[in-house]
């Protein structure tokens, strides 16, 4: 009788025991990655971060001479598409390219433009050459306009490579910014800096294809997108004396955008102009993009003067979260344009930490994509301006800033 009472307990035990225990989770599949447009400009994909996810967007590659052959930043997988840099052109393997030890080669029939290397440094100074500083090569190609985009392609492909590091996240920050999108009340922007900051040479800013916005813009149409908000363009800093095109909204869901950069301005001149600049305009977040005009200043002399614009914006706008952007590099190659500026963003991530404002690492990020690609893989102008791919790193690296503890 003991026996049978004894495996009856057993029984009911196990029943019990079945009763209270969870089943197995099943192992959620890991959410595959969705292949963003890649045949025009697309915010989502322009905004992806260098350093996430498997697939690159339109990276820009451009030929110096007829058989360069120009390296992608990772390695590639599979390529999906190469490209003119409007995006309308489709290039093709084995007709116009061949990619051998992951880097693109012209063949010898290429449609591909590539810029002569007689061209890129000229025999001798002119409109469009400046110094070099490179002995061998005295001189150095300057153009404006779309010269370089026009000869650069976009390179789209999937990869597996382990990504470039992410840069440093300030969301505490922009707690009160962050606050108002989230409750859906109207928000100011204000970008204030030198010509990298009001969109030279953005495909928008050059009116060309595939029109680009500039990097600012970039930044509050994704915020925009991101908490259902409406984008008001008070002031779109291209030519940065135009007036305002249209008053700040202060009802509804707005971020009013306010780009007052202007080119070639240094961290002196935006000390003098803030009050018209920024602080007219009442702002909720300020961007500081100044740097690269200030080539032969000290780090300390230039953070003095970036402390002095935080203060002065602190005490006419209380409540403005600021962001200090530290510059893409000049071209290492061009005399008197590459000075101090690599070593700016130093001084600016500890101002950020002592002021309690944000930093977004562009320089950094720069340097690690420049170890693999060449300047003139991403530039405007060949000295100092970013084209759509670099202004797109502006745009990442600032909303990661923004965004990312």
């Amino acid at each position: 009788m003991k026996r049978i009472l004894a495996v009856l307990l057993a029984a009911l035990c196990l029943l019990a025991l079945g009763a209270c225990t969870e089943p197995p989770e099943e192992t959620q599949p890991a959410e595959e990655e969705t292949l963003e447009k890649y045949d025009g400009y697309d915010l989502t994909a322009y905004t992806k971060p260098l350093w996430d996810g498997k697939y690159v967007y339109n990276e820009s590659c451009m030929f110096v001479g007829e058989g360069d052959s120009a390296p992608l930043l990772y390695r590639a997988e599979e390529i999906l598409s190469v490209r003119s840099y409007d995006l309308k052109t489709v290039y093709e393997e084995g007709r116009d390219y061949v990619f051998e030890n992951n880097a693109l080669r012209r063949t010898e029939n290429s449609r591909i433009p590539y810029v002569p290397e007689e061209e890129y440094y000229p025999a001798q100074q002119s409109a469009q050459a400046i110094a070099s500083n490179r002995a061998d090569k005295p001189w150095l190609l300057l153009m404006e306009g779309d010269y370089f985009c026009s000869r650069q392609i976009c390179v789209t492909y999937r990869h597996s490579d382990e990504h470039i590091a992410a840069p440093a996240g300030y969301t505490a920050s922009f707690s009160r910014l962050l606050g108002k999108l989230e409750q859906g009340e109207p928000v100011t922007m204000v970008f204030y800096g030198d010509s990298i900051t009001a969109g030279a040479n953005s495909s928008d800013f050059l009116g060309c294809e595939p029109y680009a916005p500039v990097w600012a813009e970039m930044v509050a149409r994704k915020l925009a997108a991101d908490y259902g908000y409406e984008l008001n363009i008070v002031h779109k800093g291209h030519t940065g004396e135009e007036e305002d095109l249209h008053a700040l909204r202060e009802n509804g869901k707005y971020i009013n955008f306010v780009n007052t950069a202007y080119g070639g301005m240094t961290t002196q001149w935006g000390v003098e102009n803030v009050q018209r600049r920024v602080l007219y305009y009442k702002p909720d977040f300020v961007a500081l993009g100044f740097g690269m005009n200030d080539a032969a200043m000290p780090p300390l002399v230039y953070a003095g003067l970036m402390e002095e614009l935080i203060e002065t914006i602190r005490a006419g706008a209380p409540e403005a979260e600021m962001l200090l952007v530290s510059p893409m590099l000049p071209n290492p190659e061009a005399a008197g344009f590459y000075g101090t500026q690599p070593q700016f963003e130093e001084e600016l991530v500890a101002l950020a930490a002592a002021q309690g404002v944000g930093c977004a690492q562009v320089t950094s990020v720069h340097e690690s994509v420049i170890k693999v690609k060449r300047y003139y893989d991403m530039t405007g102008n060949n000295v100092n301006h970013p084209n759509d791919f670099l202004a797109r790193i502006y745009a990442q690296t600032v909303l990661h800033a923004i965004c990312k503890a």
